[in-house]
């Protein structure tokens, strides 16, 4: 007969994941042609695009673009990357940046300084674009407009920033509104962003600011 079985404590407990330093990571995308991104020593390889994904990403350069022409910025695509927070690098959908833009001393390829972040919606990766990635935006002190684009609705998601600490947060649902950015005075009909998808729309906006702890001391 066999005696009782025992379990030490967290036997089954998930393996411990093996964090990458910075030079690690940057060894590996040395050598690969995926994009990965780094957060916090784990590597995230970007998801495969939908067409609508890429349809919106389009149209969003396309209209940054236009409305850029006559100023020093340029618009870039998610094959730039950038360094968020303090050890983190991200591909974000489309990026702008202005005269004043750093690149990283050792891989110039890195944008330092965005002054407007754009990530389109995806299900795999709804729930870092909306917290961890907002969170790590919010801290590059150049950053004074961040947009998250649904692909299967008229849905995007504005922060934009007033101060050093606060934000003011906009969700608009309507083809009929115009985003209004910090950055250049910019002003873009949502219209134009969705004009190549036939998806629903809500009918309503949301306007909230983001204040700092500071306002309760």
């Amino acid at each position: 007969m066999n005696g009782p079985s025992f379990k030490l404590r967290g036997m089954d407990a998930a393996p411990q994941i093996k964090l990458l330093s910075e030079a690690e990571y940057f060894e590996m995308d040395a050598r690969s042609s995926i994009k990965r991104e780094f957060w916090h020593g784990q590597i995230v390889t970007r998801p495969n695009c939908t067409p609508s994904h890429v349809i919106l990403a389009g149209q969003v350069t396309t209209a940054l673009t236009n409305q850029l022409r006559e100023t020093p910025c340029e618009v870039g695509t998610s094959d730039l990357k950038v360094k968020s927070g303090t050890d983190n690098y991200v591909f974000p959908d489309v990026v702008v940046w202005c005269e004043d833009a750093q690149w990283d001393s050792r891989h110039p390829n890195i944008l330092l300084n965005p002054h407007i972040l754009v990530e389109i919606l995806s299900p795999s990766t709804q729930s870092i674009d909306q917290g961890a990635k907002l969170a790590a935006y919010q801290t590059i002190p150049s950053l004074l407009d961040y947009l998250i684009v649904w692909p299967d609705m008229v849905q995007i998601e504005h922060y934009a920033r007033q101060t050093e600490t606060d934000w003011r947060f906009r969700r608009y649902l309507n083809r009929s509104q115009t985003i209004e950015f910090v950055a250049q005075g910019l002003k873009i009909p949502v219209a134009e962003i969705y004009r190549r998808l036939d998806v629903p729309e809500g009918v309503f906006t949301l306007e909230l600011p983001f204040e700092s702890d500071d306002d309760d001391e």
